[in-house]
């Protein structure tokens, strides 16, 4: 579990840090035309810091919930981890194991929509 969180933390530095400040542009959409499912992300992250949950939503609805979806895990796994209590953590664990397709269904759901913003503008 810590590699796997290390490795989503280091590509999402990657994506959300290192590209825009070099400027360097999207490999889908480049090969493409159309947008990768991360378009818009670093600006939906910027907007969720500056507190503005519903523009962030807009800019790209995948990494808005996810984000929020991976702050909540990361909260959960430190309850059941450290304070041990054993009703939230059945729980907690009959959830964890649907989060995969959880995952997918927003990240093509978003980016469904973000192709279709693109498409009409």
């Amino acid at each position: 579990m810590r590699q796997a969180s290390a490795a989503v933390i280091l590509l999402a530095a990657l994506v959300f840090i290192v590209f825009p400040v070099l400027k360097l542009p999207c490999f889908f959409e480049a090969a493409t035309g159309a947008p990768c499912p991360l378009c818009g992300g670093t600006t939906a992250i910027m907007l969720m810091c500056a507190g503005d949950p519903l523009a962030a939503l807009y800019s790209n609805p995948a990494v808005t919930l996810l984000s929020g979806l991976f702050i909540l895990a990361v909260v959960a796994e430190i309850i059941t981890r450290h304070l041990k209590l054993a009703d939230f953590r059945q729980g907690y664990l009959s959830v964890r194991a649907h989060i995969p397709v959880a995952v997918a269904l927003v990240s093509l759901a978003s980016w469904l929509l973000v192709i279709l913003r693109h498409v009409t503008s």
